[in-house]
């Protein structure tokens, strides 16, 4: 190939570069000073704030060893009022293991058909209620 033409086709490519890359500089800078003149938000006052209920989905597949472990460790360790959030588990009735490692007094499990073409075992704590 003649060494114009690959010269040619570098520059254009370098040139791309550039051009495509000096959006990103303009936000880059717009994001620096964009925060400048806002006042902040007091994390009192998000407290003040009340609580709603909420829910934590946690699909399971195999995970027989550790989800007790996980629940445990959320409920334990979640800065929420506990009677304003549900823990539900996720597990498929052919993994045997799994839906076995979730019979502890704290849970109980229902079978129901899900949207999708599977079946779901959905567990939820019972201290929750």
């Amino acid at each position: 190939m003649d060494e114009q033409v690959v010269y040619w086709i570098g520059f254009f490519v370098a040139l791309a570069f550039i051009v495509f890359g000096a959006d990103d500089v303009l936000w880059d800078v717009f994001a620096l000073f964009r925060g400048t003149g806002k006042k902040r938000v007091k994390l009192s006052l998000i407290n003040e704030k009340p609580p709603k209920m909420l829910a934590v989905v946690i699909a399971a597949w195999h995970e027989d060893a550790v989800l007790g472990e996980v629940v445990d460790n959320l409920v334990a360790s979640a800065q929420y009022p506990r009677s304003l959030y549900r823990v539900f588990l996720g597990v498929y009735p052919n993994d045997a293991a799994t839906v076995a490692g979730n019979t502890r007094p704290s849970a109980t499990c229902a079978s129901r058909a899900s949207p999708s073409t599977t079946r779901r075992t959905w567990c939820t704590p019972t201290s929750s209620r």
